[in-house]
């Protein structure tokens, strides 16, 4: 079975750069799947959790937030703003963030940190039902 390079890049560090079986992505337009020799295309990336099925069959789950696929034959690049593995996203310091930001969206009138706040509480929504959905 041939295979798909998959590249997973944030600001911070290279993610994931291996080979892989195929790779399921969060598009803004819904959830895509890409195969060794997928026609080229490039899509824009919500918060939610990337999967790779590994050569030796393994899934590896990473929540990403925003960013950008671009896909080709024989590759899938993903750059996103910040990605981290799942199981190493604690669900009580997200339930805390969560609690945390509804706080300053009832309490502060500052639109900037409302703006800011509400931002925080959908990213840390959707760590949660990646938790739900996909274990942690």
């Amino acid at each position: 079975m041939s295979s798909i390079y998959v590249e997973l890049i944030s600001p911070e560090k290279v993610v994931y750069a291996m080979d892989a079986n195929s790779v399921i992505v969060p598009g803004t337009e819904g959830e895509f799947g890409v195969l060794p020799g997928h026609a080229p295309f490039i899509s824009t990336i919500k918060p939610g959790v990337v999967r790779v099925e590994t050569l030796d069959g393994q899934i590896e789950k990473v929540f990403v937030t925003a960013g950008f696929a671009e896909v080709h034959n024989t590759k899938c690049r993903l750059l996103v703003d910040k990605a981290e593995m799942l199981q190493d996203i604690d669900r009580k310091e997200v339930e805390k963030h969560i609690q945390e930001a509804n706080e300053i969206l009832t309490y502060t009138t500052d639109e900037d940190g409302k703006a800011r706040a509400a931002k925080e509480l959908a990213l840390a929504q959707a760590k949660i039902q990646a938790l739900d959905a996909f274990g942690g």
